[in-house]
């Protein structure tokens, strides 16, 4: 399997055509590389040039899987930026395996081949999602930035499909859209300003069939009055005060029912008054990119307008420190009625999450009933830990929302493992004068004793899954797959999580 483009710098007033070529390990190089030099290793980069011609080579490895296939691709755009390539035109494979990684389907299906249509979205996406970086915070830039002009096709000659096309794009910009969210500093990025943004996503739908509408908009004064105690507590120490904003799509007017998204926004987390170490504050104005995964998610399906109903929630708050910041020990009681001894103020997010989650299943005004719950969260260090920097902890307690995130998961490469909720882990989230306490006193399990304490604010008869993305949802440097800052992870898994749900 194999990916290679062509493309068309410029070399004394003149195009001069240069082929670049994704190739497996072990496939013959074009004549004008010699096999010693280039063997196909993944990202591996050989550059032969001629009178007629330049052609790269990029390197996707043995057995190309679909993260072979972005790693290469994300070294391929990188090529073209840095020669300079003012266009270039893709050329795929019609099929790749979903993955080359058996451990990582061992709660799903083993490895599969990508249909075309699956596989021509995701290039699209990979290839945008690989050019972006944000600039907007320096004063001089030492070169004016070029964007390569991108064609793609399964031959030379051949073009995707326009709907491909366009689909990748839409969710290739929301993806880098959620990313401008996380890379903005908390002096700009206050819940004030995520709210601002949230709301504007209905624009989108402003001449569409189908409407991203505003349910609720929630500010200090309302939700101490509703009862949103534990969100109101979290952000009370902060000069920029806390917001709940409820937005509901709904894309399928013939179902009552609809999935709510909740996504963890505390746009700065200091720690509160369990202040955080040098070190580990640093990177904490991402600490809002599970709210900012479901605003990408929101933007890309109203974009694509999917026949589906969803309710996105931001629960929106700073974890700062200040003489009103709520105090270790204190309890507060939930929107749900159940209390909560606040035992560390650096496990906020839970907080936040637990009241946001009751009241859209409890008290919004929405369209349509709410049957099934998924949150987002940076959550715990606990889970990154324990899986790394490429993979989210899925905890759930319906098998069939497992299996599709875990499929979603390795269609787009935001995969996702599944970890356990047991007597042990809520037995630990029992409280002494409390019903619940936030934050364990070990360090044991702490990514399962945090989805413990938000299974409580779950009802009975709702279906959920929590999704944590302490690990890939937070970074400062490029990598194979991403370039340097916030990731967008969430957004792709989320998006092709509601496309099955569409196609049932």
């Amino acid at each position: 399997q194999f990916l290679y483009f062509i493309v068309m710098p410029r070399r004394c007033g003149k195009t001069l055509p240069t082929t670049v070529r994704l190739l497996a390990q072990g496939a013959v190089p074009p004549h004008s590389v010699s096999p010693l030099d280039f063997s196909g290793k993944l990202r591996q980069v050989a550059i032969a040039n001629d009178a007629a011609q330049r052609t790269i080579l990029v390197g996707i490895g043995e057995n190309p899987s679909l993260v072979h296939v972005r790693e290469g691709l994300h070294t391929a755009m990188q090529t073209l930026r840095s020669t300079h390539t003012p266009s270039a035109h893709v050329i795929v494979p019609k099929s790749v395996a979903s993955t080359a990684e058996p451990t990582t389907n061992f709660f799903g299906p083993k490895a599969f081949p990508t249909d075309s249509t699956q596989l021509q979205r995701q290039v699209v996406q990979w290839a945008r999602m690989s050019l972006y970086e944000d600039s907007r915070m320096k004063s001089k830039s030492k070169e004016k930035l070029i964007v390569p002009q991108i064609t793609f096709g399964h031959s030379q000659d051949g073009q995707f499909d326009a709907s491909n096309v366009r689909h990748g794009q839409a969710v290739a910009e929301s993806v880098n859209h959620a990313r401008d969210l996380g890379n903005c500093r908390p002096d700009v990025m206050s819940p004030d300003r995520f709210a601002t943004e949230a709301k504007r996503l209905c624009s989108i739908t402003a001449n569409k069939k189908h409407k991203v509408t505003v349910r609720h908009d929630l500010r200090m004064k309302d939700l101490k009055s509703r009862g949103l105690n534990l969100l109101a507590a979290v952000g009370q120490g902060a000069v920029r005060p806390p917001r709940l904003v409820v937005l509901e799509y709904n894309g399928n007017p013939k179902s009552k029912s609809t999935t709510a998204v909740v996504g963890k926004g505390v746009t700065m987390d200091t720690g509160g008054l369990n202040v955080k170490p040098f070190g580990s504050m640093e990177t904490m104005h991402m600490d809002m990119m599970g709210a900012a995964a479901v605003f990408g998610m929101t933007e890309a399906i109203a974009r694509l307008q999917l026949p589906v109903n969803f309710v996105s929630v931001f629960a929106l708050a700073e974890n700062a420190v200040g003489p009103n910041a709520v105090m270790p020990s204190c309890i507060v009681r939930s929107l749900k009625g159940s209390t909560v001894e606040i035992t560390n103020t650096d496990a906020e997010g839970r907080l936040v999450l637990a009241d946001a989650m009751t009241f859209v299943q409890d008290y919004a005004k929405l369209k349509t009933r709410v049957d099934y719950v998924i949150d987002v969260a940076t959550l715990t260090g606990a889970c990154t830990v324990a899986l790394g920097n490429e993979r989210a902890g899925l905890f759930s307690n319906n098998y069939g929302m497992v299996d599709t995130l875990v499929l979603a998961g390795e269609e787009t490469t935001e995969p996702v493992w599944p970890l356990p909720i047991t007597a042990e882990h809520e037995s630990k989230m029992q409280g002494l004068m409390s019903d619940l306490i936030n934050c364990t006193s070990d360090r044991y399990a702490g990514a399962c004793t945090a989805a413990a304490f938000l299974k409580h604010f779950v009802n009975k008869d709702v279906q959920w899954a929590h999704l944590d993305i302490a690990g890939p949802g937070i970074g400062t440097k490029a990598t194979n797959r991403n370039p340097a800052g916030a990731p967008g992870f969430g957004v792709q898994l989320l998006v092709r999580y509601f496309e099955k749900l569409a196609q049932r």
